[in-house]
């Protein structure tokens, strides 16, 4: 799914040192507790894999990819306001899993109805069909997610022992995402407290010193339409 912070550059690094980690402690519970857009959650194996988000929208996304295939793209600007104007009054003519497929195949950059809307034929490439490929990327996971189980968590309230937790927050010094309304600091001593009866991977740019760093990687992000950003991606245990 496309999504704004989406790890899928990186799952095919990231994911084998978390499965190792499962595998190695016979740990039998996978916890991605900012699921986002599930595109780390797909890879592992698990017997039990809980996505948690706190996007009420995103999660009845998820829990209804079985109306996916009957989903109409392209999404025209008309219904796009028309969605986005419900989810903000929270005064719904549309189901909760369709304001969350509208809110992601048709927001520009994956930025849940905050980004304006995405055209589905973009002026500088008139071959490609957005909201067409969106739908295809949500169908591709389909089989890699069937088993998952999506509830809306707020990261704070999660309390759990003997997981492999993944934690995917909104990156220090980013813009927020919709949704986003919680204190870095509060964070890391969750994170920390997590810890001790778990082990917990955080993936962030820096990280308190009480971290230690088990991968990194340079990627290049684009920003506008003629410029990148070189930025390292990094994942990090508690010592």
């Amino acid at each position: 799914m496309v999504y704004q912070g989406s790890k899928s550059r990186v799952a095919k690094d990231i994911c084998p040192i978390i499965q190792k980690a499962i595998d190695e402690s016979n740990c039998d519970t996978f916890v991605d507790a900012f699921v986002g857009g599930a595109n780390l959650i797909q890879h592992i194996k698990c017997k039990n894999r809980i996505g948690y988000d706190i996007n009420p929208y995103l999660i009845a996304l998820l829990n209804n990819l079985d109306k996916i295939p009957n989903f109409e793209v392209p999404v025209s600007k008309e219904e796009y306001d028309i969605c986005r104007a419900e989810w903000r009054s929270t005064q719904l003519t549309h189901p909760d899993w369709y304001i969350g497929a509208v809110g992601y195949i048709a927001s520009f950059g994956g930025r849940f109805y905050d980004g304006g809307y995405a055209k589905d034929v973009p002026a500088s490439d008139p071959t490609r069909h957005e909201h067409r490929n969106r739908k295809n990327n949500i169908l591709k996971q389909m089989p890699e997610l069937i088993g998952c189980k999506f509830e809306v968590k707020d990261f704070f309230s999660l309390d759990c022992t003997n997981a492999i937790i993944y934690c995917d927050p909104p990156y220090n010094g980013t813009k927020p995402y919709p949704y986003d309304n919680y204190d870095k600091d509060a964070f890391w001593n969750k994170v920390k407290e997590l810890s001790e009866h778990n082990q917990v991977f955080i993936s962030e740019l820096s990280a308190p010193d009480d971290f230690k760093m088990v991968w990194h990687k340079k990627i290049k992000n684009t920003v506008g339409l003629n410029n990148s950003l070189d930025q390292v991606e990094k994942l990090f245990i508690k010592k």
